[in-house]
């Protein structure tokens, strides 16, 4: 795979229709300074993307919540990037789709990949505090999925956790967009089914199919990753496996609670 293809949250319910939206939301492109109104079921979304350029995740994470923000859901951002490609021509998008089409695009979650096997799969926990060190155990995260399922992903109660099992997981590019809206890692990345669609409509503005990179754990241990959105200029890209003390990349920042 080429070295720039890449390319996922704290979760939390999707049942409403999108089109059926009606609380305007302030968004704000910091580095051009640019505001919108636009209908999500947030009250605040804005991009954070350092003057600077690109930074490490732990970097971008830290100026984020120094300044009393929070990390946005993989839901959320779902939400703003389908605005943002449909309304691709309004330069006051252009801050936000050049991160994805020329960066890298956080998403803050923890992704522990586990070996394969009968229980194989991938655990996505909201990194909301962003701790340096993923610390919980499968065990302690099966505990808490006891809410519902979607298309084989297990949910915990609030959406905040997730586990995809190997058999809903496929990677590399998919066998159409449909395909990338039902993949297991797809869905417990942005919060549910609707979340999981609306990263399919933006895939579906580049020119080939999307595609999804991840990595089972060996040895019969798990692997530990994070999630970022990207383009190679002719497909979109969500990759799981990225190392946060090397990649560098761009995230989005949220200044209140959902409301959900």
């Amino acid at each position: 795979m080429d070295e720039y293809l890449a390319g996922k949250t704290d979760v939390h319910p999707c049942d409403q229709e999108y089109e059926n939206l009606s609380e305007p939301l302030e968004l704000k492109i910091l580095n051009e300074g640019s505001k919108i109104k636009i209908k999500k079921p947030t009250e605040f979304i804005s991009p954070h993307w350092p003057e600077e350029g690109p930074d490490l995740y732990h970097e971008i994470r830290k100026t984020i919540l120094d300044k009393g923000l929070r990390l946005p859901t993989g839901y959320e951002i779902s939400l703003l990037l389908k605005e943002a490609y449909y309304s691709a021509r309004d330069p006051k998008f252009k801050g936000i789709i050049k991160i994805v089409d020329k960066r890298r695009l956080w998403m803050f979650t923890r992704n522990l990949w586990l070996p394969v096997n009968k229980k194989s799969g991938v655990y996505v926990v909201p990194d909301s505090l962003a701790f340096a060190q993923f610390i919980i155990t499968p065990n302690e995260l099966e505990k808490k999925l006891d809410g519902d399922e979607i298309k084989g992903v297990r949910f915990s109660k609030d959406r905040t956790i997730s586990f995809a099992p190997y058999e809903t997981i496929k990677f590399e590019e998919q066998e159409s967009y449909s395909a990338f809206a039902n993949n297991g890692f797809v869905i417990a990345s942005f919060g549910g089914r609707e979340g999981a669609e609306n990263m399919a409509e933006v895939s579906s503005y580049f020119k080939e199919k999307p595609e999804v990179y991840g990595i089972f754990g060996k040895d019969g241990k798990p692997c530990k990753g994070f999630s970022y959105l990207a383009s190679d200029g002719m497909s979109f890209v969500i990759d799981g496996d990225s190392d946060w003390t090397e990649d560098l990349g761009c995230g989005l920042e949220t200044k209140k609670e959902t409301s959900r």
